[in-house]
């Protein structure tokens, strides 16, 4: 999956599959292939699947580091909700989304754009 050490999606934070897997890298001595967010592999198997191509979609997401940093190098437009996991100090990471809301029901602003 992906390389996050702690989840607070529950509301507290607790270990996330990073943490168990780097502990499985240190006692078997092999590096771990992680393909979840923001590795391209994720985005590449969802588009293939929907058969949809990059300009049809948009990644909606609350982490800066897995959802809109994927999104970004995957070349996808991306929405930031400033909800869930989503840290203020997460947007000094030097990846911009392309819309920043505080909940999810002000997504519905853009189809009234495009």
């Amino acid at each position: 999956m992906n390389s996050e050490l702690t989840d607070l999606s529950l509301g507290q934070i607790e270990l996330s599959v990073g943490s168990w897997v780097q502990m499985l890298e240190k006692a078997s001595g092999v590096k771990a292939i992680y393909i979840g967010k923001p590795n391209p592999y994720a985005f590449e198997l969802t588009l293939k699947s929907m058969n949809l191509n990059k300009t049809e979609v948009i990644m909606v997401g609350d982490q800066v580091s897995t959802d809109i940093k994927g999104a970004i190098n995957f070349g996808i437009k991306s929405i930031l909700l400033k909800t869930g996991e989503f840290e203020e100090k997460d947007l000094m990471l030097g990846y911009k989304p392309d819309y920043i809301f505080d909940s999810i029901e002000e997504i519905l602003s853009l189809f009234d754009t495009i």
